[in-house]
């Protein structure tokens, strides 16, 4: 998995405390990562909705560390959890969540396709040689 290039828009409203908010540091838990804070910033509540063909949603409070409500579509827990933590980071710019993911596997960007990068294009002689090659395997 690796993290979508759109991410919803943070939308901010007035929140009222959710019951079974959990904090950045217990999402860090549930994604598999560590999380590379420490102190007041890690306690910020998150509450995950999931539902059945659900849009993702972001929703804040206003202000730095208030409560985050994201809407996400059904899934297994490590994906959704995983998924929030890129949302958190990299659309609301939590710097908590974006440190705690930064070395991830499943965060790093895909490999673009086409050849593989070297430091020089490839000659016309290697790339005869390439060509043959491919064809006596056929």
């Amino acid at each position: 998995m690796s993290i979508p290039l759109f991410l919803p828009l943070p939308q901010y409203q007035p929140l009222p405390h959710v019951a079974g908010a959990i904090s950045v540091r217990a999402l860090c838990g549930l994604a598999g990562v560590e999380c590379k804070a420490t102190g007041a910033w890690t306690e910020r509540h998150v509450k995950i909705i999931t539902a059945d063909g659900a849009v993702p949603a972001l929703v804040a409070a206003p202000g730095d560390w208030g409560l985050v409500k994201i809407t996400l579509p059904t899934d297994e827990r490590v994906r959704v959890a995983r998924y929030a933590l890129a949302i958190m980071a990299y659309a609301l710019h939590d710097p908590v969540c974006r440190q705690s993911i930064a070395h991830a596997e499943w965060a790093a960007i895909a490999a673009p396709r086409g050849r593989p990068r070297l430091p020089k294009a490839a000659s016309n002689a290697e790339r005869q040689q390439r060509f043959r090659k491919r064809l006596e395997t056929t």
